[in-house]
């Protein structure tokens, strides 16, 4: 079974993602009580009630790589090739600064994590393979100058894009990378100029 699921058809018929999972599992005759225990002795994903959500089981790192991994090896054409992730990471780890962020967390995590992070990027935004690795490059040397030395500037990691998990349990994904891209060419507009003397 091969599935290829758009969010904008699942707009069309007014369903939410959330409520078209919940009908693939029921038409498939899913059984939830089963599959948690399964996924869950594998180490996909751990009990933690969130009363927030509503859920009783929360995903692991193992769990987020392993989906991530099905779905862009589901999707063939629109992987990169594993040159192109290689050089690409290799000229964004250099662009980055060396060492650990506050001597916690290195800025730029090993160049194969980095290519396969690319490869996410890729599939989440950019699935005609449009973008280059100029565009990419320029981006991301613009970030580095304009927010190194500042406490709130991300991991390399986090910059091409990071997912956060909202209050009510959904997704909420963010991609710096991809918003300096779009915006690569405008002004930033100093607070200063729009200043009127008044003395």
């Amino acid at each position: 079974m091969k599935l290829t699921i758009d969010s904008a058809v699942i707009d069309k018929y007014n369903m939410t993602v959330q409520e078209f999972l919940t009908l693939m599992l029921v038409i498939h005759r899913v059984n939830l009580n089963e599959a948690k225990k399964a996924l869950i002795s594998k180490g996909y994903v751990i009990s933690a009630i969130d009363f927030d959500s509503g859920t009783d089981f929360e995903r692991t790192k193992l769990g987020v790589d392993t989906y991530n991994n099905i779905i862009l090896e589901s999707s063939p054409q629109n992987m990169a090739t594993e040159e192109r992730l290689k050089n690409l990471a290799t000229k964004l780890k250099e662009i980055y600064p060396k060492g650990k962020k506050d001597g916690t967390w290195y800025w730029a995590d090993g160049v194969a994590v980095i290519a396969r992070r690319l490869q996410i990027f890729f599939h989440k935004y950019d699935k005609k393979m449009e973008l280059t690795d100029e565009q990419i490059i320029k981006a991301t040397q613009k970030y580095v100058d304009e927010m190194i030395g500042k406490p709130d500037m991300r991991l390399l990691k986090y910059f091409i894009f990071k997912e956060a998990i909202g209050k009510g349990g959904d997704v909420e994904p963010t991609s710096d990378l991809l918003s300096y891209i779009e915006n690569i060419d405008q002004v930033d507009e100093s607070s200063e100029d729009n200043f009127v003397t008044l003395f």
